[in-house]
């Protein structure tokens, strides 16, 4: 009982998010977190809602993904391409080992502001496999829900026509 509670007051706080206007979601900052670099759902759903006429990229990855690796340069590539006020780009890294998330983390060089994934974060966005890529127009709505790798080709051409609908 207690869990089906948890999950409707986490369907109901989505639900609440999405519908209000992203001027009256304020986050503190791109991609707030706490303390320890980890990032809740909520964190999730706060930071798209604030996006503010921005395209918001979500991409999930993890440290022993081979394509998630290959992906991030893309990815790089892409953050340089466009005014943080038109794109927000962030990384979510599902790994459950904190020390090989801060170990790869620290030996990379992200053009992007990258977290941990609470250990909900998988679930409350049904993510079943990575590298997954999740594309949200400038209105907040989810347009692009993609689980394999992509190109920064392949996004640039997604985050170009939603501008154009701007």
């Amino acid at each position: 009982m207690r869990r089906c509670m948890m999950r409707y007051a986490a369907l109901l706080a989505l639900v609440t998010v999405l519908l209000l206007p992203a001027r009256m979601v304020r986050a503190s900052a791109d991609l707030p977190g706490a303390t320890d670099d980890t990032v809740s759902a909520m964190d999730i759903i706060r930071t798209v809602g604030s996006a503010e006429g921005r395209v918001v990229i979500v991409n999930f990855w993890a440290t022993w993904c081979p394509p998630c690796r290959r992906e991030i340069p893309e990815l790089n590539h892409l953050r340089g391409q466009y005014s943080p006020d038109d794109v927000l780009l962030m990384g979510i890294s599902v790994d459950e080992d904190e020390a090989a998330y801060t170990d790869f983390v620290a030996e990379q060089d992200f053009t992007y502001p990258v977290r941990r994934a609470e250990q909900s974060v998988p679930r409350f966005f049904r993510i079943s496999g990575i590298p997954r890529v999740m594309v949200y127009d400038t209105t907040g709505k989810l347009v692009v829900n993609h689980e394999g790798m992509v190109t920064a080709d392949q996004l640039g051409e997604v985050v170009d026509s939603l501008l154009e609908q701007k």
